[in-house]
């Protein structure tokens, strides 16, 4: 097993550049800043050039023909697209993705531990003096933390693929914004483009939120509804919301394209804000919610009472109103979801066909709910096919066909506020009002791949910790399915 980055001593760092090495590994520091400016900068114009050819194709159907009815004129140009979201997302050759390149290669010229070995600085060094910096001038990219939950990130860079990561996020979101202004018909053309894409499986029943079965169109939907999502905002209104750090963001009052600031929520509650039927109220000292990195969070809220983040939707799984992600509700039965369930993540060992994806992903979302036996595709092959669930003849885990691992990112959200309070935190370490059992018999895996690609990252739900990474060949994990909500 790899080492966690942050547990490399800073003494071992120093021995690093002992023997007059100081010059050289100021050198490698350098080359890495580098190539992290000429890598973004690349992968930002790449981004933009590779869905500008699939929106060109539909300038010229819609706009340069005059025809009326985008949503027939853009079927010309769906084949070009589907390559162009490919190259955005695709399960097969992750490698081969904009992100896969760009992690590749800034994780060379940067990460010492990549296996291409041209880095010889410390990783602490990239890090800064928080982390035991050993040059005297660092990186410091521990600074960025707050900064990065513009963009997802937790407040803090412990590591290398954190700043990656939101290095990453940040030059997509700048290219997004550049191609919603860019183009102004853009939302219309990716709604017209959706049941294009989608008709390229018939089990997708036109839509990408149907039941596809085909990696490559589902590949291409997750792309092509990520931008969409991205660039319409917080509100489905049809205008472009998107907002990469807005300079506003902090100062305590709601700017345009910001779903929160300071206190200022726009005049939402717990009680406004949480679905409805979920009972969610405010304290009584005052409104629950609070604004974390530009979101909402809501687990300040309480039921009845007592804080509760997550509504247990009773059959099978459970939605985080922080987050609006459905999870999978672990139990300790015998199938598919007992907690102590594991599976190896790859056979290949960089590709993601493991058992965690042939068996565990496969069982939620191609047999009928409650009924591992009965296969399915649609919900008329579970007529009457035997379940606990009131007999709903629903197809799917919940009735939901598109359960995936998820993301490091996403992982990490259900770990408890208590995480890094103590060390380790009381197992399990997730909020008490999360229903059902938690997998604590060994680490969880996640979809992340580290940059070395023959290993996955993973989170420990009996300790906390999540800077950890293992071979996907060789360690048996959980598994733990999530979906985006609804």
């Amino acid at each position: 097993m790899l080492k966690n980055y942050l547990a490399v001593p800073v003494a071992a760092a120093v021995l690093l550049l002992a023997g007059g090495a100081h010059a050289q590994a100021g050198k490698s520091l350098a080359g890495c800043q580098k190539t992290v400016g000429k890598e973004i900068a690349s992968y930002s114009n790449d981004y933009q050039s590779v869905v500008g050819k699939c929106l060109k194709q539909v300038t010229k159907a819609v706009v340069q023909e005059q025809d009326a009815t985008p949503p027939g004129a853009v079927s010309d140009a769906a084949g070009k697209c589907f390559k162009a979201f490919l190259k955005l997302e695709n399960t097969a050759k992750p490698t081969k993705t904009l992100t896969g390149k760009l992690s590749g290669k800034i994780g060379a010229a940067c990460d010492p531990d990549h296996p291409a070995q041209k880095a010889t600085h410390p990783e602490v060094d990239v890090l800064g003096p928080n982390a035991g910096s050993v040059l005297d001038e660092p990186l410091d990219a521990e600074a960025l933390g707050t900064w990065c939950t513009n963009f997802g990130g937790d407040g803090s860079i412990g590591d290398f693929d954190e700043w990656s990561a939101c290095l990453t996020d940040a030059a997509t979101c700048g290219a997004r914004q550049t191609l919603a202004t860019t183009y102004p018909r853009l939302l219309e053309w990716l709604a017209a483009l959706e049941p294009e894409i989608a008709g390229m499986d018939t089990n997708c029943g036109g839509s990408c939120a149907g039941g596809c079965t085909d990696q490559a169109v589902i590949d291409a939907c997750a792309a092509l509804t990520a931008l969409d999502a991205a660039v319409e905002g917080p509100t489905d209104d049809g205008e472009p919301e998107i907002a990469c750090g807005p300079p506003s963001a902090g100062n305590g009052v709601l700017d345009e394209g910001e779903v929160c600031d300071g206190t200022d929520f726009g005049g939402l509650t717990c009680n406004t804000y949480a679905p409805s039927g979920s009972g969610w109220q405010d304290p009584a000292a005052g409104n629950g919610l609070t604004c974390v990195g530009g979101r909402i969070d809501i687990s300040g809220c309480v039921v009845g009472g007592t804080p509760n983040r997550f509504n247990n939707n009773n059959n099978g799984t459970f939605t985080d109103l922080a987050t609006k992600l459905m999870w999978e509700t672990k139990d300790d039965g015998t199938g598919v979801s007992d907690k102590d369930n594991t599976y190896l993540w790859s056979t290949t060992p960089t590709e993601r066909d493991g058992p965690l994806f042939t068996v565990f992903l496969d069982a939620l979302n191609n047999t009928c709910d409650d009924d591992e036996t009965t296969l399915c595709i649609s919900d008329a092959d579970c007529v009457g096919a035997p379940n606990t669930f009131a007999n709903n003849d629903l197809c799917g885990h919940g009735g939901h066909r598109d359960w995936r691992i998820p993301t490091h990112l996403e992982l990490r959200t259900l770990l408890g506020s208590q995480l890094w309070a103590t060390d380790p935190c009381a197992s399990p370490c997730v909020d008490p009002s999360l229903p059902g059992e938690v997998p604590v018999t060994t680490h969880t895996w996640s979809i992340s791949q580290h940059t070395l690609e023959s290993f996955a990252h993973e989170v420990r739900f009996d300790t906390g910790q999540f800077t950890n990474f293992d071979e996907t060949t060789v360690f048996p994990k959980h598994g733990w399915a999530v979906r985006s909500n609804p």
